[in-house]
């Protein structure tokens, strides 16, 4: 007599004399992973192919039934687009990973190889990344209803422009945008000075425009480390453009600033980062 009991991810087969396994898989099963072209880190999609190559090596299998699998996890290879000298890479990957603790992590949202660009700065630190994605399944299914609001009402970081000499100026408010922009209208009106902006106009002689002319809302946010680091990245941006009127000898060097006005020095950052900032911002 014998029998087979399905157990999580594995078969159990007895018969009269021994038992033997073989990788089990539901009715329901595909075989999609991430593919080769999705939007996510490689050790995202490298953590399915290492479970697949992790399972195969571990099972007491017979070697038929081994060479089944391996023929199955090459064809899932396949059909997501990798070639098969991927499972070399990731043992590979495998072998030579540092396993010295990291005592810090920091927590980056992955765009693409801009993200990459500027994680490559923490490579020789104590600080260990790791990345999460904003294109999972929830997010993409779930609708979002958002009532319908004048973006001036939100609260962020914004720049003014002058509109005679296209300077800008970056500034952050925890109330709405469209309150302080009366607070830098109302002091150059008065010619009060407390404003960095009103100033410039008063000492140049220039003259203020229509707050949808020369206000743009560049990151909505609520006060706190996101908003000020936010403020700081787009201050550092347009010192490198020599295009603010902020205050210059406030902008500290920051390599990871440096390293996304270097991808580009027009473009407004994409990268995410929660938890522990870096000392360098």
């Amino acid at each position: 007599m014998g029998g087979n009991i399905d157990s999580l991810d594995l078969t159990i087969h007895r018969d009269i004399k021994s038992f033997s396994g073989d990788i089990y898989r539901k009715p329901t099963y595909t075989d999609t992973i991430i593919p080769i072209d999705s939007c996510h880190t490689t050790e995202q999609k490298y953590a399915a192919i290492r479970h697949l190559q992790n399972r195969l090596n571990s099972y007491q299998l017979s070697h038929e039934k081994r060479e089944k699998e391996r023929k199955i996890v090459q064809d899932i290879l396949h059909n997501n687009g990798y070639s098969a000298s991927v499972l070399k890479s990731v043992s590979n990957s495998k072998k030579h990973k540092n396993k010295t603790e990291k005592t810090h992590w920091s927590k980056f949202t992955y765009f693409g190889k801009e993200t990459r660009a500027v994680t490559k700065v923490f490579r020789n630190t104590r600080i260990k990344v790791t990345y999460s994605t904003n294109n999972t399944l929830e997010k993409l299914l779930t609708k979002k209803h958002h009532p319908l609001r004048d973006k001036y009402d939100n609260s962020g970081i914004y720049q003014l422009t002058c509109p005679t000499c296209s300077k800008k100026y970056t500034g952050q408010s925890d109330r709405s945008f469209r309150i302080r922009f009366q607070e830098h209208l109302r002091d150059f009106r008065h010619e009060i000075g407390k404003s960095i902006f009103a100033q410039h106009l008063l000492d140049n002689g220039h003259d203020a425009g229509p707050m949808e002319d020369i206000m743009s809302t560049l990151h909505i946010a609520s006060k706190g480390r996101l908003m000020d680091t936010m403020e700081k990245f787009y201050i550092f941006r347009e010192t490198k453009l020599d295009n603010q009127i902020n205050d210059k000898l406030a902008v500290r060097p920051n390599v990871i600033f440096e390293t996304m006005v270097q991808k580009d020095p027009h473009r407004g950052i994409h990268i995410c980062h929660t938890g522990k900032l870096p000392s360098s911002q």
